[in-house]
């Protein structure tokens, strides 16, 4: 590993474990989109083991933002669920032919999903 990919690790690993709840639902967000962009990337130029892995890291993240739901919330929490079960369907129907259209739903809709929670934690600031 280089230095500068090693920095970069130990920047990811610090700003990981000093966020507060906030910050970590944005890393995951953050996190799910980066693999679908990835994933999508290697999709188009047949790079199969990279689109598999890429997939992978993918469903994970959106799984840990399902797993960590408030389902208390309400009709918030199930309209959440509801997304990102069809955000985890649309990276399955990706991953058979290694097709690259599904994950841009897919990343239309994490994408503005983040860009909503982002929008709601500024506001709460302000």
């Amino acid at each position: 590993m280089s230095v500068s990919a090693q920095q970069q690790q130990y920047y990811q690993e610090m700003r990981i474990q000093t966020a507060d709840r906030k910050e970590l639902l944005l890393l995951v967000y953050e996190a799910a989109l980066r693999a679908l962009h990835r994933a999508r990337r290697a999709c188009k130029t047949g790079a199969e083991s990279k689109a598999r892995g890429e997939l992978m890291t993918a469903m994970a993240a959106v799984h840990e933002l399902n797993r960590t739901l408030n389902m208390e919330a309400g009709a918030i929490a199930e309209s959440l669920r509801s997304l990102y079960v069809y955000v985890l369907r649309m990276i399955a129907d990706a991953a058979p032919d290694l097709k690259a259209e599904p994950l841009d739903e897919a990343i239309r809709i994490i994408g503005s999903l983040y860009e909503t929670w982002q929008e709601a934690f500024a506001k709460m600031v302000e």
